[in-house]
């Protein structure tokens, strides 16, 4: 009677189990299609808006829509706790040619990217740090975390692929219009606007390696005193 008992109260406890996931899966499923359908709209919106300001995409490229569809994708993306999945930045270069934009564009994107990042990075380093009490020096484990990991970050944001990158020649009209805003730009310019994103989760790896690091050097360094100590006796 008794195991009679305990295999019921199992095979409930397991078809509840399957009933918590199975909502949960339906749950997730019904926030992706959400996120899907927004993106959709805000992509169709935008695509309108940028090509009559007269922004193209480049040869072989995705249709506007669908590049910006999986942009909007990313920028909507959040994690179990409701937060943005990733950190983003556009950037926007002009130059004689579309080569020196397109490089001008990207490092505008990447320093913005940056920025951001270090704000981010300094937030998760903190967690960590508090998290771990051996460390001695909480600010100065703070600023070496936070400096290793933004440069981790920016070596790797080099090889990093916009999402978008659209482009437009300069006409009178558009260099009026910059020139109102104090930006000197010609007429037959090109200009090259790009979006750029990082993933939080990845950054958070990032931070999470370098304070490893750090509190290793912290304990290492705490025995070279103690050994110097013991040369001296």
């Amino acid at each position: 009677m008794k195991k009679l008992t305990h295999l019921f109260t199992l095979l409930f406890m397991c078809s509840m189990l399957v009933g918590i996931q199975q909502a949960e899966a339906q749950d997730y499923n019904k926030r992706v299609k959400k996120r899907e359908v927004r993106a959709g709209k805000m992509a169709r919106k935008e695509a309108r808006r940028f090509k009559k300001a007269g922004w193209k995409v480049l040869p072989g490229s995705l249709p506007m829509q669908k590049l910006l569809d999986r942009s909007w994708r990313k920028q909507l993306t959040q994690d179990n706790e409701g937060k943005a999945s990733y950190i983003w930045a556009a950037g926007n270069g002009v130059a004689g040619s579309q080569a020196a934009a397109d490089m001008q564009a990207m490092e505008v994107a990447k320093l913005q990217l940056a920025g951001q990042l270090e704000s981010n990075l300094t937030a998760i380093a903190k967690t960590s740090i508090a998290n771990n009490q051996r460390t001695k020096s909480k600010a100065e484990t703070l600023t070496k975390v936070v400096t290793a990991a933004k440069n981790t970050i920016i070596t790797r944001l080099r090889r990093v692929e916009p999402t978008y990158k659209i482009y437009r020649e300069v006409t009178e009209e558009i260099r009026r219009k910059k020139r109102r805003r104090g930006i000197k730009v010609k007429n037959g310019n090109i200009e090259v606007q790009v979006m750029l994103f990082y993933n939080k989760k990845e950054a958070t790896a990032i931070v999470e390696e370098e304070v490893k690091k750090a509190l290793k050097d912290e304990v290492d360094d705490v025995h070279k005193e103690v050994n110097d100590l013991k040369k001296n006796d």
